[in-house]
């Protein structure tokens, strides 16, 4: 599978922007709001709008992936530099080398989308918030 920055330079002119990608690779141990604050803390605090990580109902653990959606296609791009390859060493439940992180493009695209996905349908019945995605009110600017 291609990362997302060989995605976003072979785009079709005309195309969406690739803003959502998909990251691999996130220690099971870590919840969404330990993600975010380690993506904040790596510069791109306000510069996403909408993240899901599919959590285990049964152990309350995350399953390793998450997906993000940035204001803009560049923030997209410049996350997927900085994180594709690289190691959450220092995270708990990541090991003491931490597995290698890959971002790719998410099939579904755009805050919109996939906040319509989170509200819609079965995924709207879940109570519990430590199971729900981080959506901005307002996409970011």
């Amino acid at each position: 599978m291609r990362a997302a920055t060989e995605d976003a330079a072979h785009a079709t002119p005309g195309a969406p922007a690739i803003t959502t990608l998909m990251i691999r690779n996130v220690p099971m141990s870590v919840a969404l709001s330990g993600l975010l604050d380690l993506i904040d803390r790596a510069g791109f605090e306000n510069r996403y709008d909408y993240a899901y990580m599919p959590t285990s109902f049964d152990s309350g653990t995350t399953r390793g992936i998450a997906f993000i959606n940035f204001a803009t296609a560049s923030d997209a791009r410049e996350f997927s530099i900085l994180w594709n390859g690289s190691r959450l060493t220092g995270v708990a439940g990541a090991g003491t080398n931490g597995a290698v992180i890959e971002v790719t493009v998410s099939a579904t695209q755009g805050y919109s989308e996939n906040a319509r996905m989170w509200k819609a349908g079965w995924l709207r019945r879940i109570r519990n918030p430590k199971f729900h995605p981080f959506i901005a009110t307002r996409p970011a600017a």
